[in-house]
């Protein structure tokens, strides 16, 4: 996981270390912000080792119940649930099925394309609209989509008639809302507003208008605070694969 994270651009970095220590949290901020200013100051390769470090251990711990957390590092164990358990949870709280025999970086980027898809199906009609207009998608083009898919509207059938540019940005704006929803709206949209702003993939897909309809949607209710803390940081460092395979194109 380090590998993905030192990938990551600074404002990814600090998008992580304010979901993680945000509110009542018993990850250790006074750390993670000092290590953050360091990149910040001095952007060099053992600085960004030294974050990814801290950032991989805090939400490992995120990720594991306190008990089983003290025992497995009673026993001279990795003391923080592995990446591979902590995202088959995230999916089984999100009620997605990812594939068994898949990498790291393939389950996370099926399960933001697969929980974005879920939660497009679910809108009704007038939403999905909104949602293709605000990232773009002429009007007449959306009247004739709906016209031909008036019974039946899933990712296959949005990628076969608008192309995998749009699908893209669909995905970056639902992902980015339902992240917004699970941090908490205020701190959400806040975060989510400064990270697109310096994300120049993302500043260039999202404008004004798709934040706008979408922030307003809701999320499932979690139990438990650290879900609504490991569901986001997953969410997100899949989005970030996602945008770099982008990038890479």
């Amino acid at each position: 996981m380090q590998e993905i994270l030192r990938r990551m651009s600074f404002a990814d970095y600090r998008f992580l270390v304010e979901v993680i220590s945000d509110g009542l949290s018993l990850a250790d901020s006074r750390v993670l912000k000092e290590k953050l200013l360091a990149v910040e100051v001095d952007h060099s390769t053992a600085a960004v080792e030294e974050l990814c470090g801290v950032l991989e251990r805090e939400i490992r711990y995120l990720g594991s119940a306190d008990a089983a957390y003290l025992a497995r590092k009673a026993l001279g164990q990795e003391p923080g649930v592995s990446w591979d358990e902590m995202i088959q949870d995230v999916a089984r709280t999100l009620k997605i099925a990812l594939p068994l025999f898949s990498d790291e970086e393939a389950k996370l980027t099926e399960l933001v394309k697969a929980y974005v898809g879920q939660h497009f199906a679910s809108l009704d009609g007038d939403k999905q609209r909104k949602v293709l207009a605000g990232v773009g998608v002429p009007q007449e083009e959306i009247n004739d989509f709906f016209k031909r898919n008036a019974l039946r509207v899933s990712a296959p059938l949005l990628l076969q008639f608008f192309g995998s540019k749009v699908v893209e940005k669909i995905i970056a704006d639902l992902a980015l809302t339902a992240i917004a929803g699970f941090i908490g709206k205020g701190l959400g949209k806040r975060l989510i507003q400064e990270v697109v702003k310096k994300i120049p993939l993302w500043a260039e897909w999202l404008g004004p208008a798709a934040w706008a309809v979408s922030i307003g949607w809701t999320v499932s209710d979690l139990q438990g605070p650290a879900l609504r803390k490991t569901i986001p940081l997953v969410l997100y460092i899949g989005l970030f694969l996602l945008r770099d395979e982008s990038s890479g194109d």
